[in-house]
């Protein structure tokens, strides 16, 4: 019995071993304001984590924030706690504020990659190539818009 499963434990680290890896080039933007680092972890959702280096409240404006996919054409995101009804999107949602020398992560992902199944949400893969988001931020009643792309290379 040992030795079965000894030999079955070395196949799955010989098989593990042989496979592919997933590739992701993560997105990093730093300024004296803010930091800003896109990634992902599971290939469903994007990573976003945003630092308020100001003496200022930072504002994500969710109804001008989008997904970018590869042809460059833009759609809305979600958020996981969005997943209530299929109708949820970004467009009245209140800003996300960051207060000064806070941090902020969220996981978003492509409203067009996420379809309902009776109770409960599912999430195609992010695309294989480059895609991302069209961030808009507010700080001290100015705008930034920030392009934050990642690229992402399946096996």
């Amino acid at each position: 019995m040992k030795k079965t499963i000894l030999t079955l434990t070395f196949i799955m680290a010989l098989a593990l071993s042989g496979c592919g890896q997933w590739k992701v080039v993560p997105f990093t933007l730093n300024n004296p304001y803010y930091d800003i680092k896109m990634t992902t972890v599971d290939y469903l959702e994007y990573q976003l984590t945003v630092i308020n280096k100001s003496k200022s409240n930072l504002e994500i404006v969710w109804p001008r924030t989008f997904y970018i996919d590869a042809t460059n054409t833009t759609n809305g995101f979600l958020m996981y706690d969005q997943e209530v009804t299929a109708e949820d999107n970004l467009m009245g949602r209140s800003p996300t504020i960051i207060f000064p020398n806070e941090k902020m992560q969220k996981a978003i992902y492509p409203k067009n990659l996420a379809f309902q199944r009776r109770t409960y949400w599912t999430h195609n893969y992010l695309p294989k190539g480059r895609s991302g988001v069209f961030l808009t931020l507010k700080l001290n009643e100015k705008e930034f818009n920030h392009r934050l792309y990642i690229t992402i290379d399946y096996p």
